[in-house]
């Protein structure tokens, strides 16, 4: 073999390593992308599985609401045939916030219709009830089922006068969202609940835990950028659990409250 062909032999043992370690390199990098995407995979399907179907609830301050409209605080709608909810000393409870199923549908897994409320103690206890009207009667005119209601002299939600979070009566409005463990804050029903101090359930019997399953309404402190809306103690947050069959079932006779603050 002649000295060029050496030399010719030579460059092309030395372009075929080169090729050979760019074929290496290439291969090096494809892996690499290959991980890196299997891993944005994984963590986007671990957010997917953390996903759980919500309705976000916005509070837009509005002193033109009626007994009928989706709202927090102010006067009730009621059925002046039936009791009006109480504490145990008889004391009448307020209205924390009422959602009609007429005007409004917010989720499938909720009414189709109807009123349904959630009353509480104008003090700092956790004296609760849920109420469901299925039917409604809108044809007594506005001014006039105000009046009634007036006169059973019902502590309303928006004064200074005893305990009572709510700052401004609020028309809610409603957004269907993918609730996830980062995003349990905020006013909403069902996803994930937020907690000041504890999960409530954590601390009763394991059955009763396990039965309370459903987050049904939170309703988070909400200062408005500067004006007040709803404020629980310390900046704190309220929560109604109820069990799923029960939702099905239109049975909120067992819902669980609990509010705390930091």
């Amino acid at each position: 073999m002649g000295i060029f062909d050496k030399l010719k032999k030579s460059n092309n043992d030395i372009a075929q390593r080169k090729s050979l370690l760019e074929i290496a390199r290439e291969a090096e990098e494809q892996e690499k992308k290959a991980n890196n995407s299997a891993q944005a995979v994984s963590v986007d399907d671990a957010d997917k599985s953390l996903a759980f179907p919500a309705v976000k609830i916005r509070l837009i301050p509005d002193d033109g609401l009626n007994v009928f409209d989706s709202k927090l605080g102010g006067l009730p709608y009621w059925d002046l045939s039936v009791p009006y909810p109480a504490d145990e000393e008889g004391n009448p409870l307020s209205l924390l916030a009422q959602i009609n199923f007429d005007r409004d549908k917010p989720d499938d897994r909720l009414p189709d219709c109807g009123i349904l409320q959630f009353f509480i103690a104008d003090d700092f206890s956790i004296t609760s009830k849920v109420v469901y009207h299925k039917e409604v009667n809108y044809n007594t005119r506005t001014f006039e089922i105000e009046s009634l209601i007036k006169s059973l002299n019902i502590p309303v939600m928006s004064n200074e006068e005893k305990f009572s979070p709510v700052c401004q009566v609020s028309k809610l409005l409603f957004e269907r969202i993918n609730d996830t463990p980062d995003t349990a804050d905020g006013h909403k029903l069902f996803g994930y609940p937020a907690f000041c101090q504890e999960d409530p359930r954590e601390v009763l019997e394991s059955k009763l835990a396990e039965y309370y399953d459903t987050l049904l309404l939170q309703i988070d402190s909400d200062f408005g950028g500067g004006d007040n809306i709803v404020i629980w103690g310390d900046s704190g947050v309220a929560n109604f659990f109820i069990n799923s069959n029960d939702l099905k079932n239109l049975d909120f006779s067992r819902v669980l409250y609990n509010w705390d603050c930091f």
